[in-house]
């Protein structure tokens, strides 16, 4: 076969007006069966039947999304014949009902047959012709409607499906998968010549026109549903702008070819842009996967299985050899298996968030029975606490004022300056007592939280903490007592009180900091120092000191009130206990 390219002729040419022209054409061989041709140009093939036959033969061009294909069949006696199929040429009028171009070649001509083929594609265009026996030809028809039965129901079935749980889940991914596998489908009915069969037969030029444009939705929808099922914004916040400037190029081409715009180097930037988000859409997966995303695992499969199948789809154009026949099917498998293994991603997603759901409460309900465990030791060292006070302290001070009522008792008319001198040392041990009660009590219970405020609150427990160790503070609190309840207000104080306790006890600070404000809808508390930054964990304190209420049970008691918190250690630099919680 030879080829020639050739300023645009008249439409209709008789048999000999076509052959006359071509004897002045310049010949190429090989021909030339990919490229771009000029608005102004056609392209002309030419080869020779040598072989008779006794049965009609088929001459097929399994290309259906060229524009025009005229061919013209010349046998030695002079018998002639001519047919014309193509994307403009409505489908009513093609001799032989298939998706692909075919032109029958009667029996009775005999060889050696002239043929001779133009094609007016008015773009990129794709081209290779097969000769064979009619029964071999309709046998092979039905092979590929039996394949194409099969693609459609595929294709279908994964297209409901997973438009059922975007519906049930509210899963964006589901509902943009659903988009890429029908604008996928959608493109791959034009290429294969089955919507002009089926669907537009009357229409001529849908696929010149909107083929590109589809094939750009493909490519938006691909890539906004791989960021959104692999989180490539968090991922990687290049790779997803990268992306964005994939499809916003991708639909802007498209959009201008489909208003009927062709310059020379329009078709070449659709190309080269459908190669970089092929190389977005292999590369993506993996990074994600070796970034720790397990359900990328799919992802990876099935991301390159398409790719590979359009690479080898025009490296079998290029080469003339085929694989499978028409070449587009070889693109059809590869759509198929892409669109099962990404159903398969996604199931594998639910499946591994189902199984991090369940460590997630698994570790919860561990969390919870830590607490509640550490929260009875607590209790308990807190009671142990208030009986040594009670006995040590308190006791002791009554047990002195008991021994110097007996002795006053039993002086009888002893001087008066003695028992002025034992009163006074009376007063002073109720005095004592008094002011260990108070301490005990408001150590049970802060009743200051009760009459002023938690903001006036934490400013005494901050100045009679901070004061009494040395300590530089200052504070920068919100008033947000009329938001919160008791519970709430109560927890706070105690959290606060915690980490002062621990920065006192632990840190070797020289300055603390509290700010706490109104972030509707929550309160959010820092506790800030200029310590170590070592404060211990119940993993890293001594036993003995695990008992308290450290760092695990302060974490606990925010999170019982669906709070949040964190514990920011830089060591040398100081420590910042930071928590919200939410109010209302």
């Amino acid at each position: 076969m030879q080829s020639a390219d050739a300023s645009r002729t008249p439409p209709e040419l008789s048999t000999q007006e076509a052959f006359s022209f071509s004897r002045d054409l310049f010949w190429r061989n090989p021909p030339q069966v990919t490229g771009i041709l000029k608005s102004d140009q056609q392209r002309w093939y030419r080869l020779r039947l040598e072989a008779s036959s006794a049965e009609d033969r088929v001459l097929e061009i399994p290309h259906p999304i060229l524009g025009v294909v005229d061919a013209w069949v010349r046998d030695s006696q002079g018998r002639s014949m001519h047919d014309r199929a193509g994307m403009r040429v409505p489908y009513s009028q093609r001799k032989q009902p298939a998706s692909t171009l075919a032109f029958l070649v009667p029996a009775n001509f005999k060889p050696p047959l002239d043929v001779l083929i133009r094609v007016d594609n008015q773009g990129p265009y794709e081209f290779s012709a097969f000769v064979r026996p009619v029964d071999e030809w309709l046998q092979h028809e039905q092979w590929l409607s039996l394949f194409s039965g099969v693609f459609y129901g595929a294709i279908l079935v994964l297209l409901f499906y997973n438009l059922f749980l975007a519906w049930g889940l509210k899963d964006l991914s589901y509902l943009l998968y659903v988009l890429f596998l029908g604008s996928l489908l959608l493109s791959m009915t034009m290429q294969s010549g089955f919507g002009k069969q089926f669907l537009w037969p009357d229409n001529t030029g849908i696929e010149a026109q909107y083929l590109v444009l589809v094939t750009a939705i493909s490519t938006a929808t691909g890539l906004s549903f791989l960021n959104v099922f692999l989180n490539v914004r968090r991922l990687s916040r290049p790779l997803w702008l990268v992306s964005w400037v994939i499809v916003v190029a991708a639909l802007g081409l498209a959009l201008v070819y489909s208003l009927g715009y062709h310059p020379p180097w329009l078709i070449t930037a659709v190309y080269f842009n459908m190669l970089i988000s092929l190389i977005y859409y292999m590369s993506v997966p993996v990074l994600a996967y070796l970034r720790g995303i397990r359900y990328a695992r799919f992802a990876v499969l099935a991301l390159w299985v398409y790719p590979v199948s359009t690479v080898l789809y025009f490296w079998q154009l290029a080469k003339g050899e085929y694989w499978l026949h028409p070449p587009h099917t070889i693109m059809a498998l590869g759509m198929l298996a892409e669109g099962i293994l990404l159903s398969l991603a996604l199931t594998d997603k639910i499946n591994l968030l189902r199984q991090e759901k369940k460590k997630i409460e698994h570790q919860a309900a561990q969390t919870r029975k830590e607490f509640a465990r550490g929260l009875i030791s607590a209790q308990e060292n807190e009671r142990e606490k208030f009986a040594s006070v009670l006995h040590d302290s308190i006791g002791h001070d009554l047990l002195i004022l008991k021994h110097g009522l007996e002795n006053l008792a039993s002086w009888g008319e002893k001087a008066q300056l003695t028992n002025r001198h034992v009163l006074e040392k009376l007063q002073e041990q109720c005095e004592n007592a008094l002011m260990d009660v108070r301490r005990l009590s408001h150590q049970m219970h802060p009743h200051v939280l009760k009459r002023l405020g938690l903001t006036a609150a934490i400013e005494t427990m901050l100045e009679n903490a901070a004061n009494a160790a040395g300590l530089d503070w200052a504070a920068d609190l919100d008033e947000v007592d009329d938001k919160l309840n008791t519970e709430q207000a109560s927890t706070i104080y105690r959290v606060i009180q915690e980490a002062l306790n621990n920065i006192l006890k632990h840190s070797r600070a020289r300055e603390v900091l509290i700010s706490m404000h109104d972030r509707g809808p929550q309160v959010v508390v820092s506790i800030k120092d200029d310590g170590t930054g070592e404060i211990p964990t119940r993993q890293t304190m001594p036993a003995s000191a695990a008992k308290g209420l450290g760092i695990d049970n302060m974490q606990g008691r925010i999170e019982l009130l669906s709070g949040w918190f964190r514990l920011i250690r830089k060591p040398g630099q100081g420590t910042e206990v930071r928590f919200g919680l939410p109010y209302g």
